[in-house]
């Protein structure tokens, strides 16, 4: 059966029987991560998080039969990018998976897949057999409408409310985005100290959150993808992304890339490092993890300097800004592959 996302956690994780084999796709991450925070409620004791890339099918038959990860009794698992798990399955590998996932029995899978997913994508082997076997969970991006009614609820829950025009103006900066708008919403909170939200409160505050091309090249230049984040870098610029944004996000995340790597080779625990430099949400925990693996100290080091002499370079010796900063995540992105 298929359900939006919302009313699955409602009618089915919280109040009824989840299947075993789930698949979960669309475009609001958000959505997502809600999910996975309340399989988390649900198994606390039996629940793991892996990505498509790190998962073989020796490791699915593993968690299938209770490996050393679960001990006993209802398992949750959850596989993000699972597409790229399939992709690497190949033909062959796709009838073992099919084979496994018809005999799963006490293993909760939710197949994530970022982005939509097509009928004749999904009339194809393994998502046949998945949509065949249990539910379709689809995380579309909401209305603007409903976006509205969230995000007045939570302030109206947690402060005095907002105006209508701070309101408009907050959720037009975010494009309706709702990790932006939450972001957003809780440096709003905390700056009002709980009374009524002014639309000079979000002009101070808050700033335009761009379109989630700008995350994916930080992935791709994180992982150093060279075709990923050039494709990536040209797209944000198309959209309109000033460069001198692009690049305080990359600078952003490989400062705290940098840290961490620091913190943990001073012997800070991995969790206690990550939350110092505010990555304290679960999702975003995972995904540093990745970043940490793919992007060592010395590379991060490297980055750094590169963003310092391209932000210089740009603002002193007025270097055309675009152009400057593809061919810095050339560069950079090239040195890693190599």
């Amino acid at each position: 059966m298929e359900y939006k996302l919302l009313p699955y956690l409602k009618n089915v994780l919280e109040k009824g029987s989840p299947k075993e084999v789930n698949l979960v796709y669309g475009e609001e991450e958000y959505l997502i991560k809600t999910l996975i925070d309340k399989l988390k409620e649900r198994f606390p004791n039996s629940y793991t998080v892996l990505w498509g890339d790190e998962l073989s099918l020796e490791k699915l038959f593993e968690f299938s039969a209770g490996g050393s990860i679960f001990s006993g009794g209802e398992k949750a698992l959850v596989v993000l990018e699972f597409n790229s798990f399939v992709k690497s399955l190949g033909k062959r590998g796709h009838s073992s998976l099919i084979n496994l996932l018809k005999v799963l029995k006490g293993v909760f899978l939710y197949a994530v897949v970022k982005g939509k997913l097509s009928k004749a994508e999904l009339s194809k082997e393994p998502y046949r057999t998945i949509t065949s076997l249990g539910d379709v969970i689809v995380a579309d991006r909401l209305s603007k409408q409903k976006v509205r009614e969230i995000v007045k609820k939570k302030f109206e829950r947690e402060a005095q409310g907002i105006e209508d025009q701070a309101l408009e103006k907050l959720i037009d900066m975010c494009g309706s985005n709702l990790l932006a708008l939450k972001q957003e919403s809780e440096k709003l909170l905390a700056f009002s100290g709980g009374r009524k939200v002014r639309l000079e409160d979000v002009e101070k505050v808050c700033v335009p959150w761009e379109d989630a091309g700008l995350f994916e090249l930080v992935d791709a230049v994180v992982e150093g993808d060279i075709k990923g984040s050039l494709i990536a870098l040209r797209e944000v610029l198309r959209k309109g992304v000033s460069p001198f944004q692009i690049v305080a996000t990359l600078a952003s995340y490989i400062n705290k890339l940098f840290i961490v790597h620091e913190m943990l080779s001073r012997g800070t625990n991995l969790e206690t490092a990550l939350e110092s430099v505010g990555i304290k949400h679960n999702f975003l925990k995972l995904k540093f993890k990745r970043y940490l693996d793919s992007l060592d100290s010395q590379r991060a080091e490297a980055l750094i300097e590169s963003l310092y002499r391209l932000d210089y370079g740009t603002k002193v010796r007025f270097l055309p800004p675009d152009k400057e900063l593809e061919k810095m995540v050339f560069k950079v992105s090239g040195n890693h592959e190599g």
